[in-house]
This record gives C-alpha cells, sequence and structure tokens, in this order.
C-alpha cells in the first residue's frame, strides 16, 4: 500500500503481476479507479431516513464490507 496526502493505493505485484487500485478523496465522496485509472464507482456517505451513517455506491446504500469487496475483489483474486 502507498500513501499520499487525500489518496492511497492497493497494490498487488509478483511474477508478471503489477496491479492496483487506487483510492482518493473528491469533493463529496471517495473515487476509486483501477490500475489504468478508470474510475470504478465512487462512495459517498449520507444519512438515511433512521438518522443512520451510511455508504452509497451505485445509487445503492451499501456496507462497508461491500464497498471493499467492490474494490479488492477483482485485484485480490482475478489476477489473470
Amino acid at each position: 500500500m502507498t500513501e499520499q496526502v487525500n489518496s492511497f493505493t492497493v497494490l498487488l505485484e509478483g511474477k508478471g503481476v503489477h496491479k492496483s487500485i487506487a483510492f482518493s478523496l473528491a469533493d463529496h465522496a471517495i473515487v476509486v479507479k483501477d490500475d489504468k485509472g478508470y474510475q470504478m464507482f465512487d462512495v459517498a456517505v449520507k444519512f438515511n431516513e433512521k438518522g443512520e451513517c451510511k455508504l452509497i455506491a451505485n445509487d445503492e446504500e451499501r456496507a462497508l464490507w461491500e464497498i471493499r469487496r467492490m474494490a479488492l475483489e477483482e485485484l485480490l483474486f482475478r489476477t489473470t
């Protein structure tokens, strides 16, 4: 993992494998990009009707584990 002021990148490096996922703080969301710089999705923090703080990605309320899976599943489990 590498860190900068408003971003961090998760790296996977090995024999013939160099992949990464970057997380960066934007004005109103966290932007997740693949190693080619394409935006995968963004995550916003909002309050639901019960006053609970929730994460919104792809226009759906998501749990924290779902956000991690959406961002890292391809990197960790589909490396071919």
